[in-house]
C-alpha cells in the first residue's frame, strides 16, 4: 500500500525550508514505506523553489525523485515573482489551502515541520 503524505511549507526562514525538504528525502529514502509526496508551497514558503534559492538543489532532488512541489497562485500574484523564477517541474495550484484540502480528503497525511 502506498502511503501518501503532503509536507506544508509556508515560511521563508533558510534553515526551515531545508529542514522541510530533508524531512520529505527521507521519508521517500525509508525503505519500510511505499510513498508518494507532495510538498504545498504558499507564504514567504515561496523563496524556496526559486531557481537560485538557498535550497534550490534539494527541491530539485525531489522533483527528480517524483516529489510533487506546489505553489500557490496567490502567493505568487502577491509577490514579485513570476513563473520564470520558479524551478521547472514547480506545479502552480489556485491556493495553497484548497490544494492541502484537497490531498487530504484524498488521503494525504498532512505534515508542517
Amino acid at each position: 500500500m502506498t502511503e501518501k503524505t503532503v509536507f506544508h511549507l509556508p515560511e521563508g526562514d533558510e534553515s526551515y525550508g531545508k529542514r522541510v525538504f530533508r524531512n520529505a528525502a527521507n521519508l521517500l529514502a525509508d525503505t519500510t514505506v511505499d510513498s508518494t509526496v507532495a510538498v504545498v508551497v504558499n507564504g514567504g514558503g515561496i523563496e524556496h523553489v526559486l531557481t537560485d534559492a538557498p535550497a534550490a538543489e534539494q527541491a530539485r532532488q525531489l522533483l527528480d525523485a517524483g516529489v510533487e512541489l506546489c505553489v500557490c497562485q496567490n502567493t505568487l500574484e502577491g509577490t514579485d515573482y513570476a513563473v520564470a523564477d520558479l524551478l521547472d517541474g514547480v506545479r502552480i495550484v489556485s491556493s495553497a489551502m484548497a490544494e492541502l484540502t484537497r490531498k487530504q480528503n484524498d488521503g494525504y497525511a498532512y505534515i508542517r515541520p
